[in-house]
């Protein structure tokens, strides 16, 4: 019976030590969880600054940088408006030039075609002249050279440089209404310098020549 008494008392012993000991573990465990639950508030503290920090940090970023954006984009948009109002300015003077010089050319080729004309007018005129000559020469005979005064109406004389016939006694004068035509006068004043107004006949027409002119 003693023995069942000592085993008791050791038990109980042994359990009070055991108590004892849980207890002490217990504490030891909130101790420890107490402390690590205050270095993890105290890190969750820290973690969620720094992420606030970041996030503050990064949206100063994203705003900055949105503000950048939107600066490049109007100035962008001024700049290419700038540059189409270039482009309408300098397509709007290449026109303008295009424009002038092709009314340039249209007028320098009515121009030319005028000048043709002239020439074309000039050549049938030397034409004509040349066979109105040639005739001359042909017909009447002898022919000489020289400065002549010959009246086409009375009292007007004009010194000319043309043919006469000596068988004809006519002087072929410069171009009139289109026409070669004739002043008449006597043999007898060929080559002279100054008009003699008892010397010239009237001009009547291209084969005759008419009454004297009595001035």
């Amino acid at each position: 019976m003693s023995e069942i008494q000592n085993v008791n008392k050791s038990l109980i012993s042994l359990q009070s030590q055991s108590e004892s000991q849980f207890s002490n573990l217990s504490n030891d465990i909130q101790r420890v969880n107490n402390s690590a639950n205050q270095q993890l508030n105290i890190l969750n503290n820290q973690l969620l600054q720094t992420i606030t920090n970041l996030n503050t940090t990064f949206k100063q970023q994203l705003d900055s940088q949105k503000q950048q954006i939107i600066s490049v984009n109007s100035t962008m948009y001024n700049m290419n408006n700038q540059l189409t109002t270039t482009l309408n300015q300098v397509n709007q003077y290449l026109q303008n030039q295009i424009d002038g010089a092709k009314n340039d050319i249209r007028t320098i080729q009515s121009s030319i075609t005028g000048i043709n004309g002239i020439i074309n007018n000039i050549n049938n005129v030397n034409a004509v002249q040349s066979a109105d000559i040639q005739t001359l020469k042909n017909q009447q005979a002898p022919i000489m050279n020289g400065v002549f005064w010959c009246s086409m109406q009375k009292n007007i004389y004009t010194q000319i440089t043309g043919y006469c016939s000596n068988s004809k006694q006519c002087c072929y004068v410069g171009r009139v209404f289109s026409n070669y035509r004739k002043a008449c006068l006597t043999s007898n004043i060929i080559n002279t310098d100054t008009p003699s107004a008892t010397a010239y006949y009237q001009y009547v027409s291209d084969n005759q020549c008419g009454t004297f002119i009595n001035v």
